[in-house]
């Protein structure tokens, strides 16, 4: 117990906690939403074979290593990297962007989405194959476009596993 108060007395808790709780926060703002957006448009091709190699490529990321996606992250963002060289095709110069720390937050939030949102969008997904088929062919005899019967099919059909993932997420 000493230690616990030891650590929520020092001077450097208020900056940690801060700290903490801004990278949460902006992984949940942000990292929420985006497989859901991806799983409602991947659902919407009609190609199978692009569906699941898009599928596919997208949760590959989820099984690399995170020292491995640390180190890559890394690597892309160093003088040299990836990102200066597609910065230097519109004449930016070229910048160490993993020694900003103002830069930090933003690359570790897309890191992070970047890294889940595949896995996560497999579980929409599959919420969605479930979905009774009736449901669309009733909606476009109503004459619901496309666009619609993802508003008021799809989107209300996900909303117990969307609850469950942001609890999750929280």
């Amino acid at each position: 117990l000493k230690h616990f108060v030891s650590f929520v007395t020092s001077p450097m808790f208020p900056r940690l906690f801060y700290n903490t709780f801004h990278l949460s926060f902006l992984n949940l703002a942000f990292g929420f939403l985006c497989p859901i957006l991806f799983a409602l448009l991947v659902n919407e091709l009609k190609d199978n074979f692009f569906k699941k190699f898009l599928q596919t490529t997208s949760y590959m990321p989820y099984f690399i290593s995170s020292v491995v996606v640390a180190g890559m992250v890394l690597s892309f963002l160093n003088a040299d990297g990836i990102l200066n060289q597609f910065l230097a095709l519109f004449n930016v110069p070229p910048k160490a962007y993993n020694t900003l720390p103002k830069a930090f937050p933003i690359f570790y939030t897309v890191t992070c989405i970047w890294k889940s949102f595949g896995w996560n969008s497999i579980l929409y997904l599959s919420t969605m194959s479930s979905i009774d088929p009736a449901l669309y062919e009733s909606a476009r005899l109503d004459g619901a476009n496309r666009l619609q019967q993802m508003w008021y099919v799809t989107i209300p059909s996900i909303l117990p596993t969307i609850a469950m993932m942001f609890i999750m997420a929280v």
